[in-house]
């Protein structure tokens, strides 16, 4: 998956989508066990980011995904806040942030887009 692509899923999700995602996201971190995988995930890819000085980068990637799956929400009408779509975006931009790594982070940036798997194949991307 490349950012890209990643981007383009993300732009056609519909809010049924963003709950199932929500649903998965949640689920994998109610163990201690995922969310500290997905902590030591998050935590290498920001020392990728800043060995590489990507950071600048990562943060433009990271607001153009968590826009992205607001419009979506928007876009099929949901009002915000709102939680799912709130969970999603933070994971979309840890999935970015990742992605930006390149093939430092690559293992990372897989582990974090687990629960994006089944829409972004879905989706063609």
């Amino acid at each position: 998956m490349d950012l890209l692509a990643f981007g383009q899923s993300l732009g056609a999700l519909r809010i049924a989508d963003i709950r199932s995602i929500a649903a998965h996201e949640a689920a994998s971190r109610d163990s201690i066990a995922g969310e500290v995988e997905v902590r030591r995930a998050t935590l290498h890819v920001e020392r990728v980011l800043r060995a590489t000085q990507r950071r600048n980068h990562a943060a433009m990637a990271g607001l153009t995904v968590v826009s992205l799956v607001q419009g979506a929400a928007r876009r099929d009408g949901v009002e915000l806040p709102d939680r799912d779509v709130t969970r999603v975006a933070r994971a979309a931009e840890l999935v970015a942030r990742a992605l930006v790594g390149g093939p430092a982070s690559e293992r990372d940036a897989r582990l974090l887009a687990t629960a994006f798997d089944r829409v972004s194949l879905r989706s063609g991307a």
